[in-house]
């Protein structure tokens, strides 16, 4: 309950300090052609606990306000990575945060109960991978690759 209200606080937070919160989305990553989403679009399906009605272009402008609200330079989801992770919810059955609770701490003793549609791991790994490659630090870049090895990622 408490992990619900303090996403809703941020967001509606995130939502407020973002321009045109009424209108259509003027942030280019977020088209028409996947639902379509604005903050107060994304907002209400959190805040009013309808994850199931999420569409990609929700989870875009999720992050979008997170990215806004935070001031950070978050790495932009892409319309693939946006699809995926509704793929996900759909495939596990999440709708609310009770059952992405459940599902979550199902995962944790079992990580073989969630549910992958096909393309999802490609998806996730070319993602993971153009992240990695946008990061100019060599010992940043050592360490992960280090990390690569020792976990097999």
């Amino acid at each position: 309950m408490r992990v619900r209200m303090l996403v809703g606080f941020v967001l509606l937070g995130a939502g407020l300090l973002a321009g045109g919160c009424i209108g259509p989305s003027t942030d280019p990553r977020i088209g028409e052609f996947q639902g379509g989403s604005s903050p107060i679009q994304a907002l209400s399906k959190v805040l009013s606990n309808n994850l199931g009605a999420l569409n990609p272009d929700d989870i875009q402008m999720i992050m979008a306000l997170a990215e806004e609200f935070s001031g950070q330079d978050l790495p932009d989801v892409s319309d693939a990575l946006a699809d995926a992770v509704i793929k996900v919810m759909q495939a596990n059955g999440v709708t609310t945060f009770e059952s992405l609770e459940r599902l979550l701490i199902a995962a944790v003793e079992d990580p073989s109960v969630v549910v992958l549609p096909d393309g999802v791991e490609a998806v996730v790994m070319a993602e993971v991978q153009a992240v990695f490659e946008q990061i100019v630090d060599p010992a940043i870049r050592g360490s992960l690759q280090q990390a690569g090895r020792v976990y097999e990622i």
